[in-house]
């Protein structure tokens, strides 16, 4: 079983309670210290399409 990164903890909270901007906040963020962590990619991508 591998860890949770912990960045994924404050993105998981947002998305449960409906607070789609928020959890874009916290991937950019981490993407602008971090710009190769794909799963943030990934997740920022999803949270963008689920805004349209």
């Amino acid at each position: 079983m591998t860890d949770t990164p912990s960045w994924v903890v404050p993105v998981r909270a947002a998305i449960r309670e409906g607070r789609w901007s928020e959890a874009a906040r916290h991937c950019q963020d981490l993407l602008a210290r971090n710009p190769d962590e794909t799963d943030a990619w990934f997740v920022l991508g999803m949270l963008h399409e689920r805004q349209k």
